[in-house]
């Protein structure tokens, strides 16, 4: 049996983590913060880490982005979307090796996901920036159509009536 750390947290007001995008330098980001005290942690015992969702939101890395107001599927902190490039917790490269430090500490990693939690979009149309950040040019684009009711839930809801939304994301 392990034991898990949830590595986020929520402040009454509504704000996430400390963030070196509110002014202060010397907070660091928080995918480095988990990577210095990997060791530590494993130490006192927590066998893996339950980290906070790492997409790109709306709010950018505004202190309300705190990751459960998903924009883009595709965006760890690598594009340069809502005035920034680094989400909340910092960016794709620092999440990279602050997984793979906790790895080699003997932590394993969970990442909270809920996809559900749209924010952003234009009436359920979301259209990224691309990896050479032309907007507009990003992967899977969603649609109206993409999003339940018209998508169903389960087999037992019934076909699909309208097939605009990409195949690649329906998995037909």
């Amino acid at each position: 049996m392990g034991v898990i750390l949830q590595a986020t947290y929520r402040f009454p007001n509504g704000n996430t983590v400390p963030s070196p995008f509110d002014g202060n330098r010397r907070v660091p980001w928080w995918w480095d913060l988990l990577a210095t005290r990997a060791a530590s942690l494993r130490a006192v015992g927590f066998t893996a880490i339950l980290l906070p969702p790492a997409l790109k939101t709306s709010n950018g890395a505004h202190p309300s982005a705190a990751g459960y107001n998903v924009f883009d599927d595709y965006d760890l902190g690598g594009k340069f979307q809502f005035l920034t490039k680094p989400t909340r917790f910092g960016t794709r490269e620092q999440l990279q090796r602050a997984t793979a430090i906790m790895r080699a500490n003997g932590l394993d990693i969970y990442l909270d996901v809920v996809l559900h939690q749209r924010d952003g979009g234009n009436d359920f149309t979301y259209s990224y920036t691309g990896a050479n950040g032309q907007a507009g040019a990003g992967r899977f684009s969603k649609f109206k159509t993409c999003f339940y009711p018209n998508v169903p839930r389960d087999p037992i809801a019934g076909p699909i009536s309208d097939h605009s939304c990409p195949k690649q994301i329906l998995g037909l």
